[in-house]
């Protein structure tokens, strides 16, 4: 059975190269996200109003906004999104037990290796 892969390297640019403008996107994101670090919520009501123009009193929802919002979603909603979890979870824990730390001493005294660290928090 052949592979269907979702993804697969970008093409490179003609040697003519492309007339559309550059947009740094890394720069943007970075900065988006330092106005945030800094900012905090404040900053987050700024890009909401911005990107989404939505500014609501809070940005948290009570339990019963989660239950209403759930409650209204079409059940074949809510089976996809639990496949992608699903999905998602199952890959991740594969993609985790093939890293594993190792620690290799070459000379006496000298050790190289690599180790998971894991991090606090990540935007998605």
């Amino acid at each position: 059975m052949a592979r269907k892969y979702l993804k697969s390297k970008p093409i490179k640019a003609s040697a003519t190269g492309s007339t559309a403008p550059k947009v740094d996107v890394p720069g943007i994101v970075k900065g988006v996200i330092d106005a945030i670090r800094n900012g905090g919520d404040t900053a987050v009501r700024q890009y909401s109003e911005k990107f989404d123009k939505w500014s609501p009193e809070s940005f948290k929802l009570s339990e019963a906004d989660i239950d209403r919002i759930i409650s209204s979603l079409p059940k074949q909603t809510i089976d996809d999104i639990k496949k992608v979890q699903s999905n998602v979870r199952r890959f991740a824990e594969a993609q985790k037990a093939s890293m594993r730390e190792i620690e290799v001493e070459m000379e006496p005294g000298v050790f190289l290796g690599h180790k998971n660290t894991p991090i606090q928090r990540v935007g998605a």
